[in-house]
């Protein structure tokens, strides 16, 4: 919520198994406007699964694919 306010509202941070997942997090990027996105892991230890699970180029369900398909440009960080 802090991220949000000093933001203005551009910041949105989602859930790889909890709440929010990636499609309320595709619905609030949708509803600010969004057109490019940069997504990076937010983790205390992030660990080489949370890396692929995020940008994993071989892996449908990454949050790059599915951001990417669903009209997004997307970029990464690390």
């Amino acid at each position: 919520m802090v991220l949000d306010e000093v933001s203005g509202g551009s910041i949105a941070i989602g859930s790889g198994s909890g709440f929010p997942d990636i499609d309320q997090i595709v619905r609030r990027l949708r509803h600010i406007k969004a057109k490019k996105v940069v997504i990076a892991p937010f983790t205390l230890v992030p660990g080489i699964h949370a890396w692929t699970e995020i940008t994993g180029e071989r892996n449908e369900n990454s949050w790059l694919k599915q951001l990417s398909g669903a009209g997004f440009t997307v970029t990464t960080r690390r």
